[in-house]
């Protein structure tokens, strides 16, 4: 069974026991969702309030707004390699970088080929072979893959945008309205 040692109107630790060891050492029987911190009041164990000051709710917003920022990132630059009339949409992974793998560094090395090959009059030449999501492998022109590795770093650069523009208004917030509302926007004009 379920017992909680309580001192000052205050659930202090939790252990489960035996009827005879709760009763030798003063513990009160709870249910299983009682923990510790919480109060009694009339008798029974009532959950804490806990009250989030301005900053805390600041720094809980700001993580908030990091990690919803990135998980726009990792779920890819989708790009359609077909036609309006029939669409070939794929995904550019950018993955958490690993030990093993780091897409963005794999995509702006690839960027920096197709741009030589450009710059060196090979722009036409079919050389930039894009391996999407899917593991398909799909070849353009270096000309295009350069255009569509500019395209995708430019939607990064965007997502970073955003994501700078409302951890600036996250931070001048004076008030807990404000934080609501700054909270309640993070998924929206991504």
């Amino acid at each position: 069974m379920k017992f909680a040692k309580i001192e000052n109107d205050v659930v202090v630790n939790i252990v489960v026991a035996t009827d005879e060891f709760a009763q030798a050492n003063g513990l009160t029987e709870v249910n299983d969702n009682v923990g510790i911190g919480w109060v009694i009041e009339n008798g029974q164990p009532v959950e804490p309030v806990i009250v989030e000051t301005l900053d805390e709710k600041r720094a809980r917003a700001l993580q908030m707004l990091a990690d919803y920022g990135q998980s726009i990132l990792r779920q890819g630059y989708t790009h359609n390699f077909g036609t309006i009339e029939e669409p070939n949409f794929q995904v550019l992974q950018l993955r958490a970088p690993t030990a093993q793998n780091d897409d963005e560094k794999n995509w702006s090395s690839a960027l920096g080929a197709y741009t030589a090959a450009v710059v060196a009059g090979q722009g036409e030449v079919m050389g930039a072979t894009i391996r999407v999501e899917s593991n398909a492998e799909i070849v353009l022109s270096f000309a295009d893959g350069m255009g569509l590795l500019m395209s995708m770093f430019a939607w990064a650069a965007n997502n970073y945008k955003t994501t700078w523009q409302k951890k600036d208004a996250i931070n001048a917030a004076s008030t807990e309205a404000e934080l609501d509302a700054l909270i309640a926007d993070i998924p929206n004009g991504w």
